[in-house]
């Protein structure tokens, strides 16, 4: 695990750049396309293979312990609401997906992103079960969690997550080794066996326990049961359904040192009304800023770059623009220092690869909290 940690780690920062540029220049192309336009269906499967390639890193990254990790309270279906478009374009047209989402769930403790890993893993699984096609049930609702049907949790209430097929299913033995880094049923080449044991290790983070239910040829149902949390979800950047909602006309400044990332957030933000700047590190940020007549709203920087990064360029803005919001932008953070001075001067941080509405959600956000910031201390 220590050497797949490290060949991981030594990857993870170019890959990730790569599939921001092709996920999002995909999005952006996709955008621009008509309704009926033949290639939708094309630009669908570049897209769906950039997901696929993006959980993968992830996963990867999560068990070398290297993925940047924000636990915060989360509501559980509107993570599962944002994914859905996705989902159904990752499983395919001989499978359907149904979501069963109770209302007024209490949230849950995860870092989002994890969540998700979560939800993609099992769904993905779930359709490998079925090759030929059927349904998939996506289910969440309120679910307590005494001792004994919890694995020792602590009796508290909580959410219980659960994904259904009518596929192969498993066997006792097989079931015996499912949470298994690199066990897997599939033929060489058709997965890499992170797929449940990464569930398993986010679900045993988040304080949760997973049960699995299945016998061969009559499906499975994996459920997972999510604690509780105190506290109150942040609020969500704009989804897919609302774009104008996450667009506006603010001063955002880009500093990132790969020209491709670079190029692809410039158009996406500006193709949102944004004013944009750019700068390709650190040191080039301070050089623009100093040329201003009028501070930024908002500074969206890379986290590790040559001869200044993120961190360091914030202590420095910090001085120069004490009003302006720093939002980091990383595919993982390998250095412990660094760690900590992101978590010093900015919780804020976008996780490559990322898609458009993602980025201009997250911007959107920190604008609009930067704003309600100003308008209370006023």
């Amino acid at each position: 695990m220590e050497a797949i940690g490290k060949l991981a780690g030594g990857v993870a920062h170019d890959f990730s750049n790569l599939l921001t540029v092709i996920g999002g220049n995909s999005e952006l192309i996709e955008d621009g396309l008509r309704a009926d336009d033949p290639q939708r269906e094309d630009l669908g499967q570049i897209i769906a293979a950039s997901d696929r390639a993006a959980l993968l890193t992830r996963q990867l990254l999560a068990f070398s312990c290297k993925e940047p990790r924000e636990t915060r309270p989360v509501h559980v279906n509107e993570v599962i609401a944002d994914m859905e478009r996705m989902l159904v374009r990752l499983i395919g047209e001989d499978v359907s997906l149904e979501a069963r989402l109770a209302p007024d769930l209490k949230h849950v403790s995860i870092d989002p992103g994890e969540l998700e890993q979560i939800v993609m893993n099992l769904v993905l699984n779930a359709r490998d079960a079925m090759p030929m096609g059927g349904r998939i049930v996506l289910d969440t609702r309120p679910g307590p969690g005494d001792e004994e049907s919890r694995g020792g949790a602590v009796a508290s209430d909580g959410v219980l997550l659960s994904v259904s097929d009518g596929g192969l299913g498993m066997d006792a033995d097989t079931r015996k080794r499912i949470s298994e880094p690199f066990f897997t049923t599939k033929p060489m080449g058709d997965g890499t066996g992170l797929g449940l044991s990464t569930v398993y290790g986010i679900g045993q983070r988040a304080d949760g326990h997973v049960d699995v239910a299945s016998e061969l040829g009559e499906g499975t149902t994996i459920e997972i049961w999510f604690p509780s949390a105190s506290g109150q979800p942040e609020r969500r950047g704009g989804g897919e359904d609302v774009p104008g909602s996450t667009g506006g006309s603010e001063k955002v400044l880009i500093v990132e040192d790969e020209e491709l990332v670079r190029v692809f957030v410039s158009r996406a933000l500006q193709d949102a009304g944004y004013e944009v700047l750019v700068a390709h590190d650190g040191q080039d940020a301070l050089e623009v800023c100093e040329m201003l007549d009028s501070p930024a709203d908002l500074v969206l920087t890379d986290v590790v770059m040559p001869r200044m990064g993120g961190p360091d360029l914030a202590e420095r803005l910090a001085e120069m623009w004490p009003e302006t919001p720093v939002l980091y932008m990383c595919g993982y953070l390998d250095n412990k220092a660094v760690e900590e001075q992101v978590e010093q001067h900015s919780g804020a941080l976008i996780r490559k690869p990322f898609k458009r509405t993602e980025l201009c959600g997250h911007v959107r956000s920190m604008l609009d909290f930067g704003h309600a910031r100003d308008a209370g201390d006023g």
